[in-house]
C-alpha cells in the first residue's frame, strides 16, 4: 500500500500541478527481473488510438512513440514513467511523424535527459495531406525544437538518428539489442501524397532468448524487411493498432508465431479479422480493454508480469 501511495502522490503531483484531468491511475507492479517490455495505456479525449512502449533492461531505457500532444495523456505518461522510477530515456524511438506516436515526446524530452533520439528516414513536410496533417507538423516540430534546444543535466545534448534504409541495431550487452527497421524504399520526391505509414520504423528487441517486435504503423509492403530475419517472438507489438488489411499480414504472423499480441489503442480501433489471426498463435490484449500492459523475462522468454 506504500507504494500504490507513492504512485498516487507522484501522479497527482505531476497531473494537477498542469491543471488537467487525469486517466485513472494504475499501480506499477513489482517486477523481479531486469527486462521487462510495457504498452503504455494512454487515453485520449476522443478515445483514439495512439501507441507508447517501454522498454527497459537493467539500467537502459528505450522509449518508442508517447501518444497525443494532450494534457490527459502526455501528463500521464510522465507520471508513470517517474512512478516506475525511469530518470533517464536512453534511447527514445519517434516511429514516425503522426501526432498520435510523436505527440507527447516533446514533453518528454522536456522532463527526462535524453541520451539519443531515433526518427525515421522522411521530410514531412513536402508529404502533405492527406497523411501529413497540420496537427502531424505540429507535433514533429515541437519535437524537434525540443530535442535540438535540449540540454541534459550532464551538458550533453541529444543525438538525433536517422536508421539507415537497411536499419541499425543498438547492442545493450553481450545478448540484449534491439534491431530498428526502417522499412522504406520511398526518395526524394516520392514521399509527396504518399501515406506516412510507409515509414513506420518498427523495432526488434531481443534478450537472450526472449523476443519482441513492436510495429509502429508500418504497412504489409515492409514485410520484406523483417521476414527471415526476425523469427519468433514472445511479444507483438501489432501494427497499426490493429486496424485492417494491409497491416499484420498472414505471412509476417507466420513467421513471428506470437505467444501474446498486442494492439495499442481502444478496442473499436480493433479488426475482427487481425484478432483472429493472432489468436492462432495466442492471447490477444488491447490496451483499451486490459490497461498498461506489462512482459516480464522469466526462464528466457516475455511472459504477463
Amino acid at each position: 500500500m506504500k507504494k500504490f501511495a507513492l504512485f498516487l502522490t507522484l501522479f497527482v503531483v505531476s497531473v494537477f500541478s498542469v491543471g488537467c484531468q487525469p486517466q485513472t491511475a494504475e499501480e506499477p507492479p513489482v517486477l523481479e527481473t531486469e527486462t521487462y517490455l510495457r504498452f503504455i495505456h494512454l487515453q485520449s479525449k476522443e478515445n483514439q488510438p495512439s501507441l507508447c512502449a517501454l522498454i527497459q533492461h537493467e539500467e537502459k531505457t528505450v522509449l518508442i512513440d508517447g501518444g497525443w500532444d494532450e494534457a490527459q495523456s502526455k501528463y500521464y505518461l510522465i507520471g508513470y514513467l517517474h512512478a516506475i522510477g525511469v530518470g533517464k530515456i536512453d534511447y527514445l524511438i519517434s516511429t514516425h511523424a503522426h501526432a498520435d506516436h510523436t505527440g507527447g515526446l516533446a514533453e518528454v524530452i522536456n522532463r527526462f535527459d535524453v541520451e539519443k533520439l531515433y526518427l525515421c528516414h522522411t521530410n514531412v513536410w513536402i508529404i502533405g495531406p492527406p497523411s501529413i496533417l497540420q496537427i502531424d507538423i505540429d507535433a514533429y516540430e515541437n519535437m524537434l525544437s525540443a530535442a535540438q534546444s535540449k540540454v541534459n543535466s550532464d551538458g550533453s545534448k541529444v543525438t538525433v538518428c536517422t536508421p539507415a534504409v537497411e536499419g541499425m541495431r543498438v547492442t545493450l550487452d553481450e545478448e540484449t539489442y534491439f534491431d530498428i527497421y526502417n522499412c522504406t524504399d520511398l526518395q526524394g520526391d516520392n514521399y509527396v501524397g504518399q501515406e506516412v505509414n510507409h515509414l513506420s520504423l518498427q523495432i526488434h528487441f531481443v534478450s537472450g532468448s526472449a523476443s519482441a517486435l513492436i510495429g509502429g504503423d508500418a504497412l504489409n509492403s515492409s514485410d520484406c524487411y523483417l521476414l527471415g530475419n526476425v523469427g519468433e517472438v514472445d511479444v507483438y507489438g501489432v501494427q497499426h493498432h490493429g486496424t485492417a488489411f494491409p497491416y499484420s499480414s498472414a505471412e509476417l504472423l507466420q513467421e513471428l508465431k506470437p505467444k501474446y499480441s498486442v494492439a495499442s489503442g481502444p478496442s473499436w480501433a480493433v479488426d475482427g479479422d487481425t484478432r483472429a489471426r493472432c489468436e492462432q498463435y495466442g492471447e490477444f490484449y488491447v490496451t483499451g480493454e486490459s490497461g498498461t500492459l506489462v512482459f516480464a523475462k522469466k526462464d528466457g522468454a516475455f511472459v504477463p508480469a
